[in-house]
This record gives structure tokens, sequence and C-alpha cells, in this order.
């Protein structure tokens, strides 16, 4: 059947493979506790895994970039690679570098599942895309809350991380042979990084181009830290509590990302001035993540950390929205570009929390993300005409 047969729906499978995908998403952080401890490591040497596992997403957005035209195949394909790096996850015994290797895989296929599919689904209904992105992202966010809440309750029952990862194998063994059975078929995604693509973007709209690729990086390097290391932190600053409430704070965290999105789409819609509600936020998120690991209480302090993530919520899309002022032909090379900027901007920012956290105090490191979140700031003006037209 054809892809206009199919009444330009969502492929099903497409949900299935964003869940797995969000489960990626957040499962180091949950278990980040649990390996640290089997592998008697320092936070330094553990922060190599989610520079790892984001490195993995960066350099998949990379080949996607320069392979847009087998977008099919990486589709197939990554499903099966997660499962084998999950596996080779739970099978290693050691702190060494096939540890690392298997996390950047483990980093790339996931990477190639959260971006094709959107990609897919935006492509196929122009007119409709932000209901069905916003259905298809809904499944992701399900997958991201799910991985702290199960990790924590196995861990809790006296299973540990190797068994997370073999279940997660699994899954993802699942999600892909219902891939392979359905087959779906990818429309065209535009070009990728193309010379005169490349060249376009950066010539004929600079500003905007580094704008929105700076805002990018910073943000997601923000919200890489406490999705990555609240769990770390809590264990580690206020010990005695379960392993379920560290791991849990988590999932509250990305519960209130989700509610948070659906008030600044309402919000978007009603004011139509996003640049200023972006600015609204990045002080709201500056805010929260400064304040807690001041707390010196620990309810309080996991309070704050879950609130951040409402604020949070909405950055990521309206940094999203000012790229479609492009001409639609550059708009899947920018749509990658800032999506990869975004990784390597978590890449160092969950390498960063171990090193500072070690050299001058856990507090110290997860107010990393403050700092990261206040940059957005600083480039929100370099939008100029850009942000003035979006808002109108």
């Amino acid at each position: 059947m054809s892809w206009k047969g199919q009444g330009n729906k969502t492929p099903r499978v497409l949900y299935a493979l964003i869940f797995i995908a969000g489960i990626s998403f957040s499962l180091l952080g949950s278990l980040l506790p649990d390996m640290s401890d089997a592998f008697q490591v320092s936070r330094s040497r553990a922060s190599w895994l989610p520079l790892a596992q984001f490195s993995g997403n960066f350099a998949a957005l990379m080949v996607i970039g320069l392979a847009i035209g087998r977008a099919r195949t990486m589709l197939l394909v990554a499903g099966p690679l997660l499962a084998a790096a999950s596996f080779s996850i739970a099978m290693l015994a050691s702190f060494s570098f096939p540890l690392m290797a298997s996390f950047f895989v483990f980093g790339a296929s996931a990477g190639v599942l959260i971006t094709l599919p959107g990609m897919v689904v935006s492509r196929l209904a122009p007119e409709d895309s932000a209901r069905s992105m916003n259905v298809l992202y809904a499944f992701f966010s399900a997958g991201v809350m799910t991985a702290p809440a199960a990790s924590g309750l196995f861990i809790a029952s006296g299973l540990h991380y190797r068994s997370c990862f073999l279940l997660f194998s699994g899954l993802c063994v699942l999600a892909s042979l219902a891939a392979f059975i359905s087959r779906p078929r990818v429309p065209d995604l535009g070009e990728g990084f193309t010379v005169s693509v490349l060249r376009e973007l950066a010539g004929g709209h600079t500003r905007l181009f580094i704008a929105v690729l700076a805002m990018n990086l910073c943000y997601i390097g923000s919200e890489a830290v406490p999705n990555a290391w609240i769990p770390k932190y809590l264990s580690d600053v206020f010990p005695g509590a379960s392993p379920l409430r560290s791991s849990m704070v988590l999932s509250f965290f990305w519960m209130a990302m989700t509610a948070g999105r659906f008030v600044c789409a309402f919000l978007v819609k009603k004011l139509e001035a996003p640049a200023a509600i972006l600015a609204g936020l990045a002080v709201l998120s500056v805010a929260c993540l400064l304040a807690a690991p001041m707390m010196e209480g620990r309810l309080s302090s996991e309070i704050v950390f879950a609130c951040s993530g409402f604020f949070f919520s909405g950055m990521f899309p309206i940094i999203i929205s000012f790229t479609s002022r492009l001409p639609e032909r550059l708009s899947g090379a920018m749509f990658i570009m800032v999506m990869a900027a975004g990784m390597m901007g978590a890449s160092i920012a969950g390498k960063s929390v171990g090193v500072i956290a070690d050299a001058l105090g856990f507090r110290w490191g997860m107010g990393l993300a403050a700092g990261l979140a206040a940059m957005v700031l600083v480039f929100i003006p370099l939008l100029g005409r850009a942000g003035r037209a979006a808002e109108r």
C-alpha cells in the first residue's frame, strides 16, 4: 500500500519505536547510582557514561544528515542495534572501554529513533503536523517517565541495573520485530547536508542559524544535567532514602515537563509572543536550578527539581519553532543540525557535572544546569527580526 493510500496516518509502529527511545533517554540517569556502586567508580569517572551516550546521539544525527536518503534503513536497523547495545551493557562485568563503546552505540541507535519518527510525521501531513507531533512525542514522554519508575521498582525489589538493561533489550527486540513486519515506508525527507544547503544556511540565514543552534546547545545541555544526575545527586547528598524515591523524582521531573508543554502550547497560541515566553521560561528555570542544589532538606530539593521540569517544558519547542522561517528545502538539514547541537551540549554537560562534583562539590556540579539555562537568555536578542517576525 502506498503512503498516500494510508490516508497520511502515522504508522503505529512509530509509536512503539519512539516509546523505547523515550525509555533510553532517562534509563541511564535513573540507574547511574546503581551502576556507580556496582563498579565502585567516582562521579568524575561515572560521567564517562552520559558522555558516551550523548556523543552517540550526536554521531547518529550527523549520519542522518549525511545519508538522509537511507532513512528507512536506519529506522529499521536502529531498534536491533539498541537491543544489542543494551544486552552488551548488561553482560559486561567491568567499567571499561567496551562499556563506553556499548553506551555510544546505545546513544547512536536511540538518536535515530528520537529524530527520524518526528521527521517522518512532519512530512506525512504538514497541515496537521503540530497535532501529530504532539501525539507522537507523547509516547516519547511516556517512555521517559516510565524508565525511572520501573528501574526504581526493580532496584527496590533486589534486581539491579543488569536486569533493567536486559528487560529493555527485550522491549527493543519486540519493537524491532513490529517494525520489520509492518515495514513502514518513509517519505522524502528533503535534502540533508549537501554543500548548497549548508552554504545557504550559513550565508543567507547566518543570524538565525547561529542563534537557534547556540540556544539549543545550551538548553539540551541544561536539561541533560537533571536528566542524567538527579537520582545520583539525591542518593549521594541525602543518603538513607530508597533508590525508588530518588528515581521517582526524575519521573516527576518529566511529568512536569509533559504537563508544561500543554500549558506552553496554549500560551504561545494565546499571546503570540514566543520569544518573550522563552525568556520567561529561561528565567524561571534558572531560578529553580539555582535553588534546588542549595536546599538543605531533601524534600524541598526534590520538589524544586521536579518543578524545574515544568519551566523547561516549552523551551525546546519554541527554540525549534524559529526554524520554520527557513525555506522548506533547508528545514530538514536545519532540524538535524539543531538537534545535533543539543546532543553536543548534553554530552559536554553530562561529563562536566561529574568533574565539577569531584573537584568542587556535587551542588556546584548540578549548578551547571542553571548556568546553561541562563545562556539561552544571552542568545535570544540574536534572533532580532526573526524573533519579532515569529511573534507576529
